[in-house]
């Protein structure tokens, strides 16, 4: 051993006797060790650091990843060798009671393993005298101190020539492969302190048998070793306001499941027609895809797929609809009710049309082709929204989104919370259904600021119904700026999504919230127009209703002008302005809102005309409105 003053990691460190097992009076768990000014620098803590570091590591590896060989590698495989009585070693690695051990060998053998070195030496193999035994390969584990000429390995290039004197010594990780003849585990290996050990291989050893057959070595190691191939992250992919994650997965997979038998309760998958011999072979691919549902839900909710395993999962969900439209197809009849009816036939190629995509549909094959889980999911949501809808008929129009308020109202400052209020005007036109539910995501630019996520849908009438959300957020100064972004989406046909609409935030800046104004008036049509007697119109007597909310602490006044245009480029007779322009401002008192009306007139242009109301808030507080920050609300419209 080297001349060391003590081994104050020995005396004192919890991590000593966790790898160990050697007993620590008062055992500390040092983590570091730090050098202070103007006393000497001594051996003992400059060795101390070094252990800590190394052993810190090994009881890391040791008690997290566990005892194997990594993966692409094939580390200490035991092989036949044409010799008599003896064995190959691989070359390769191996982590072994969280040390890292290393063959560069690739021709070594059992036999030609240094002699001389190891206490004891590796002994010689032979064969039971009669019948079988099965004997134990496995890898002894230790460490040497090295000194540059003490015995049993010096390394002469440990003396500095620039001092001419060994001025520290190495400690080397050494290893050497053994056999326990008659033994099946390392519960039978005699064990040496600071030694660990590694099953490797059984031999099954026969009398009169010296050659070690390859059909006679069983590998023992644990391969594969890579936590980061085999430790199963849950998937979690946002892109925008799309999120991924194990409970959208589920939900995505169990509303399949449901939507498919819903449907064949109701006799709408059109397998009622087919032959009875026939129906077997249609009802056997059903099965199997609500199988795949069922099990696709249970892996995502028990938190089992990574991005990697739900790309696949959702690649089987597909070849699985796939199947079942190919076999439904392939043993259809003329039958009113089954495959072979011209509604079946609309049904299958629509499903072909979702799947694989087409001029207005994206589908589902070109994501996963891409290996796109966000892409592939929404094409799988809209399928499956067109499968649970009633008649085949989904929800069509748009949405709207709008920030009404942020409070308290002041500059931002950091590290603040915030409500804000978000508007969401349902514009859908054509549904089945008097309401639609829309699910409300919301995305900031900046991770640092955070929000409260708490409420995430609404749901509101169709045609010009409208509700509130409110959001916390809460702001952080290591950006000064974020941008918040609200979209709203219809739960049943996904493709009905809010515009981009994102409202700025900025420390030390008071946010800027639209809808001063907005529209207020009767509800629009199926056609998503409002509908004006073309009568009443030259008569001055039609009133478009509109709000001006006042979300500051002071007071202000708001003039509002509006006017008609048609859609056809001829508008002989027509007055647009006419009669539509607010003659007296409108006062409205601090964070409150007023409902107004402007009056419309123009000539008697016959049923049916169709064009745009627009409002425009042109002044306030007696100050005219840069044209480019006025806002406008345009309301289509058709006469009646």
């Amino acid at each position: 051993m080297g001349d060391y003053s003590r081994d104050t990691f020995r005396l004192t460190n919890a991590l000593h006797a966790e790898l160990t097992g050697d007993p620590v009076a008062d055992a500390r768990h040092y983590v570091g060790v730090r050098l202070q000014q103007g006393v000497p620098l001594l051996d003992a803590d400059w060795n101390e650091l070094e252990d800590i570091r190394r052993f810190d590591l090994e009881a890391t590896l040791l008690n997290f990843f566990g005892d194997g060989i990594p993966t692409n590698n094939n580390g200490f495989a035991i092989g036949p060798v044409t010799a008599d009585n003896d064995f190959s070693i691989g070359a390769g690695l191996a982590l072994v009671g969280g040390k890292l051990v290393i063959n560069r060998d690739g021709q070594l053998t059992y036999s030609g393993q240094p002699a001389g070195v190891f206490t004891p030496a590796p002994g010689p193999l032979a064969p039971p005298a009669t019948g079988t035994r099965d004997d134990l390969v496995y890898l002894d584990v230790f460490e040497s101190e090295v000194a540059s000429t003490e015995a049993p390995l010096p390394d002469f290039r440990l003396t500095n020539p620039t001092v001419g004197v060994e001025t520290a010594r190495r400690v080397e990780r050494q290893w050497v492969v053994r056999v326990e003849e008659g033994a099946a585990d390392l519960a039978a290996v005699p064990t040496q302190a600071g030694h660990t050990y590694l099953a490797l291989a059984r031999l099954q050893r026969v009398e009169n048998q010296p050659r070690i057959l390859a059909t006679r070595i069983f590998d023992l190691r644990r391969t594969d070793l890579n936590v980061a191939e085999n430790l199963k992250i849950p998937v979690n992919v946002q892109r925008g306001p799309d999120l991924v994650n194990s409970a959208t997965l589920a939900q995505l997979f169990d509303n399949l499941r449901v939507a498919l038998l819903d449907r064949q309760a109701n006799h709408l998958l059109f397998v009622d027609g087919v032959a009875d011999h026939e129906r077997s072979v249609v009802y056997f691919a059903l099965q199997h895809l609500v199988q795949v549902c069922s099990t696709g839900a249970l892996q995502a909710m028990t938190h089992s797929l990574a991005e990697a395993d739900a790309l696949a999962v959702l690649r089987e969900l597909y070849d699985a609809q796939h199947d079942f439209v190919d076999v439904l197809e392939a043993n259809g009849d003329d039958s009113p009710s089954g495959p072979g009816s011209p509604a079946a036939a609309a049904f299958v190629a629509r499903y072909r049309e979702l799947l694989d995509g087409a001029v207005a549909t994206v589908g589902i094959q070109d994501p996963l082709d891409a290996a796109d889980v966000v892409g592939a999911f929404a094409g799988q949501q809209v399928l499956t929204a067109w499968l649970g809808s009633a008649g085949d008929s989904l929800p069509e129009g748009t949405v709207q989104v709008d920030y009404l308020d942020v409070q308290p109202v002041e500059d931002l400052v950091g590290g603040s919370t915030y409500d804000i209020t978000v508007g969401v005007t349902s514009q859908v036109t054509t549904s089945n259904q008097a309401s639609e539910t829309f699910d409300i995501s919301i995305e900031l630019s900046s991770n640092l600021w955070l929000v409260d996520r708490t409420a995430d849908e609404i749901t509101l009438d169709n045609n010009g119904g409208s509700g509130e959300l409110v959001f916390t957020v809460t702001t952080n100064p290591g950006n000064l700026q974020c941008d918040f972004t609200a979209t709203a989406r219809a739960r049943r046909n996904v493709t009905i999504e809010s515009p981009v609409n994102a409202l700025a935030l900025e420390i030390g800046q008071t946010p800027t919230v639209a809808a001063i104004l907005q529209y207020a008036g009767p509800r629009f049509n199926f056609d998503g127009r409002l509908e004006l007697l073309s009568a009443a119109l030259p008569l001055s007597v039609l009133r478009i209703d509109y709000s001006l909310n006042n979300r500051t602490p002071a007071d202000h006044t708001y003039r509002v002008s509006g006017f008609l245009a048609l859609d056809t480029a001829d508008e002989t007779g027509w007055d647009p302005v006419a009669g539509s322009e607010e003659v007296v401002s409108t006062l409205v008192t601090a964070d409150s809102s007023v409902d107004r009306s402007i009056t419309v007139s123009g000539p008697d242009v016959g049923a049916g005309v169709t064009g745009t109301f627009t409002l425009t808030l042109n002044r306030i507080d007696d100050v005219d409105v840069p044209v480019a920050d006025r806002e406008t609300v345009a309301v289509p419209f058709i006469t009646v």
